[in-house]
C-alpha cells in the first residue's frame, strides 16, 4: 500500500504496488488474514500501481498491523513468522506512518550504540523521511532528463533545524547515518539543510 486516497473507516480507497505475470485487472478480490481484509482491484493508475478498495468489519487502521507484512526491501531473506520483523525494526526509527518500505536503519542501530555516539560527543539530530515507490522504481529511459523523478515527504522539526544550524556555523560535519539504501534517501533531505542558506522547518 503506497497512498491512502480518501477518508478512514471499514473501507478505504488506496493507491497500491500490484503486479502478477497476467495483471491486477479490475474486479479482481483478494482476501487477506482468513478474510479480515478484501481487497478489491479498481483500475491500473500505471505501470505497477493499481487503486484498490479496502473492505473490513473493523477499521482499517486496526486490520491492516495484523494482516500486513513489514515491506522489506528484496536485500533482506523474509522470515515465514513476518512478525519477527516487526519486533526487530527498533521503534525509534518508526515513529511516524508514511513511508512504503520499511525503515531498515532499525535492523542495526539500538538505542545502545546510539548512547555510545553521545558519549562520545556526538549530536544527533532525528529528521523524517517518508520514502516514496520513486525510490525503487527502475530508469527506463536513455536519457536521465526523461526519467520521471516522484516526490518524497520528509520533516525537520525546529530543534533538528536549530542543531544542524549550529553545526553549519561551527563548521562540524553533518553524516546522514542508516543503511547504505537510507542514507542514499537522506542525502536528497540533507543536503536541503547543509547548503540552504537558512532553513526552516519544511509543512509535510
Amino acid at each position: 500500500m503506497i497512498e491512502r486516497l480518501g477518508e478512514r473507516g471499514r473501507e478505504e480507497r488506496w493507491l497500491a504496488l500490484g503486479k502478477t505475470s497476467k495483471g491486477l485487472r479490475p474486479g479482481t478480490i483478494i482476501g487477506i488474514g482468513d478474510g479480515q481484509l478484501q481487497i478489491v482491484v479498481e483500475q491500473q493508475t500505471g505501470p505497477g500501481h493499481i487503486e484498490v478498495m479496502l473492505r473490513a468489519r473493523q477499521p482499517i487502521e486496526e486490520v491492516l498491523p495484523r494482516c500486513g507484512r513489514v515491506p522489506l526491501p528484496p536485500y533482506i531473506r523474509r522470515d515465514p513468522d513476518h512478525r519477527r520483523h516487526r519486533n526487530d525494526i527498533r521503534p525509534f526509527t518508526r515513529k511516524n506512518d508514511g513511508a512504503v518500505a520499511a525503515p531498515t536503519a532499525g535492523l542495526h542501530l539500538s538505542r545502545r550504540l546510539l548512547d555510545e555516539l553521545v558519549a562520545a560527543g556526538h549530536q544527533l539530530a532525528y529528521v523524517t523521511l517518508h520514502v516514496g515507490p520513486g525510490t525503487f522504481a527502475p530508469i527506463r529511459v536513455d536519457s536521465l532528463q526523461a526519467h520521471t523523478m516522484h516526490e518524497e515527504r520528509y520533516q525537520l522539526t525546529e530543534q533538528t533545524v536549530e542543531t544542524i544550524e549550529t553545526a553549519k556555523r561551527e563548521g562540524r560535519q553533518i553524516l546522514a547515518v542508516g543503511t547504505p539504501w537510507y542514507a542514499r534517501s537522506n542525502r536528497r533531505l540533507i543536503p536541503t539543510a547543509i547548503y540552504n542558506p537558512v532553513l526552516e522547518p519544511p509543512r509535510c
